[in-house]
């Protein structure tokens, strides 16, 4: 995917900390470079469920593509024929916020997809 856009961010329910989560189209690239495919089990398992994201569009081979990227470090892609493909980026703390989301991770907000 290429020439990624941000078209929208928010929350939620029980976001209130989600304010300041943003991020630039470069740095959505870079999400989506370091990302992994994963399957919906690995996501359930292994990653962190927040309610904050960031929501934009991208072209892809087969057209425009819809994604969404979240705090926990999860993200979906919605392609135009309507196949949804999940990623999940382990080392992306840094990119995403860093530590200012670890408290949420551990608090009321931790959920398993």
């Amino acid at each position: 995917m290429s020439e990624f856009t941000v078209t929208s961010f928010g929350s939620d329910a029980g976001g209130e900390y989600c304010a300041d989560f943003r991020l630039s189209d470069e740095q959505v690239a870079r999400f989506f470079a370091r990302a992994k495919s994963k399957s919906a089990s690995e996501i359930h398992q292994d990653a962190d469920y927040l309610p904050c994201w960031i929501r934009g569009t991208a072209i892809s081979k087969t057209g425009f593509s819809q994604w969404e990227v979240r705090a926990g470090g999860t993200a979906t892609v919605t392609l135009p024929d309507g196949t949804v493909l999940l990623f999940a980026c382990a080392d992306c703390d840094a990119l995403l916020g860093g530590n200012e989301w670890a408290f949420a991770r551990e608090a009321a907000f931790h959920f398993r997809l």
